[in-house]
């Protein structure tokens, strides 16, 4: 059915649309839509696509959904996108529709496009939350640099330093992952974690960052002490060699709290090797209490404990090597250290 907040809306925003009785889902690119970056942070609710299909079925009208004109479709592929409206066209499918009425935008800017899909979640259904809202910048200014991130801030009516910060994580977290580290994932201790990834996020040098990033995984400081830590390197020097002594100290510091830790309490908290070699102990103390105990009988599948044994033998023989590795590195290293005999002169 036709939708007041809905053509207010496109108006609003100078849209050029018109309402159409019937649109065949021939027409429209489901699978484009579900994939367009723009709806990248908004899934498919499986359980409000059944009650919407219940609510249907009883005879209850919903607002017509918006489509946009795809710019340049191929020959024979469907010639519209969904802006708003995936949950209901779903239902419409589940009681077996084949069509809907809705409201064809066709909009020549690919911005202007993308920022509607955005935007008009907020007039029907649930609104995005603010953190969706400011991801939802962040992807756009990512698709249109040439837009910065004050005016989107503006245009959603979100603080531009809410929109900083997201950008200042959405770098710390993207820099971690390309050398392997999933910050999101590391225990800190104290407030939340985000001050502290957005604080590693500033370092100025790829070495630097690594070496913090391992300090952290290492040593799990608390998320002031990680920022204390970024800061010294950022007002220090910026030279890889002083920002490196700087982490020098802080491991320092953290092997002498680790070692008077062990001096009240006896254990030391555990690193991930650590706790990997901890982990491996356990399975090796179950089963050195009998097989028969672990009652592998009652398994609906034993070939799949099997694929999962021979896995295990495969790794434990990598583990094995990389062992071997690291003792031979550091007995050179010690070779390479080791001072060299006086001479004697004649």
């Amino acid at each position: 059915m036709k939708d007041l907040k809905t053509e207010q809306f496109l108006e609003n925003g100078k849209y050029s649309w018109e309402y159409r009785a019937k649109v065949m889902f021939a027409e429209i690119d489901l699978k484009a839509s579900s994939d367009n970056p723009a709806r990248a942070h908004r899934k498919i609710d499986d359980d409000r696509v059944i009650q919407y299909g219940m609510a249907m079925e009883q005879g209850v009208d919903f607002p017509a959904p918006v489509f946009i004109v795809k710019d340049n479709p191929g020959k024979g592929e469907p010639g519209l996108l969904v802006a708003t409206g995936m949950h209901r066209i779903g239902a419409m499918r589940l009681v077996d529709k084949t069509q809907t009425d809705g409201y064809v935008v066709n909009e020549l800017d690919s911005y202007r496009r993308d920022a509607l899909i955005f935007s008009i979640n907020n007039i029907e259904g649930k609104a995005p939350s603010q953190t969706e809202q400011i991801l939802a910048i962040l992807d756009l200014h990512e698709r249109y640099p040439e837009i910065s991130l004050a005016r989107l801030a503006k245009e959603w009516h979100i603080k531009p330093t809410a929109v900083q910060n997201g950008a200042k994580l959405r770098r710390g977290i993207t820099r971690g992952r390309s050398f392997n580290y999933d910050l999101q994932r590391l225990k800190l201790g104290g407030r939340s974690g985000d001050d502290a990834i957005r604080a590693l996020g500033t370092i100025w040098d790829d070495q630097v960052f690594r070496r913090s990033c391992q300090f952290v995984l290492d040593y799990g400081p608390k998320v002031q002490e990680i920022e204390e830590l970024c800061r010294e390197i950022r007002n220090g020097p910026h030279e890889q060699k002083a920002s490196l002594k700087i982490i020098d100290r802080y491991e320092d510091e953290a092997r002498f709290k680790q070692q008077q830790q062990r001096a009240t309490f006896g254990r030391t908290p555990q690193g991930k090797p650590e706790r990997f070699q901890s982990k491996l102990k356990t399975i090796i103390r179950e089963a050195e209490l009998g097989l028969d105990k672990l009652h592998l009988s009652s398994l609906a599948r034993p070939a799949d404990l099997e694929i999962v044994a021979d896995a295990m033998i495969d790794l434990m023989k990598r583990i094995k090597v990389e062992i071997g590795r690291i003792k031979l590195s550091r007995a050179r290293q010690q070779e390479e250290q080791r001072p060299e005999p006086p001479r004697i002169s004649a």
